[in-house]
């Protein structure tokens, strides 16, 4: 049996509007579909990259559901055109830094990383500066 393909990356998070708010305002992404409980209340946000509904989707629950990730267990990657700019952006929406921006010649990208408001880790690569 082989994969037809990687669908999805989920995480948990505290405060689900809070972190969406967040990766609509600093990463773009757009909100293809909220799942919500019997209650009303959210239980996951199914994120895609803008204009391309079939890349990677970024899924995000409510904590307390069976295979929860606590922060700084799972690295998010997202490949942006400015990583300085994306940086400053988050942390402006409340997310922070873990290591700055800097070039890996070798590899030809730039990186950085840093967390969301609930401490997830995000790894930004863009080009070289």
């Amino acid at each position: 049996m082989v994969a037809k393909s990687f669908f999805f990356t989920k995480i948990t998070v505290g405060d689900p509007a809070s972190v969406e708010d967040f990766y609509t305002a600093v990463l773009g992404l757009e909100v293809l579909v909220r799942v919500m409980d019997d209650d009303g209340r959210p239980r996951e946000t199914v994120f895609v990259v803008p204009g391309n509904e079939n890349c990677s989707r970024l899924i995000m629950e409510r904590r307390g559901h069976a295979g929860q990730t606590n922060p700084g267990e799972t690295v998010l990657g997202f490949a942006v055109d400015d990583v300085d700019a994306t940086v400053a952006s988050a942390i402006t929406a409340g997310g922070a830094l873990v290591h700055p921006p800097q070039d890996n010649e070798a590899h030809g990208i730039r990186i950085a990383f840093l967390t969301d408001p609930d401490g997830q880790v995000i790894e930004l690569l863009g080009p070289l500066s």
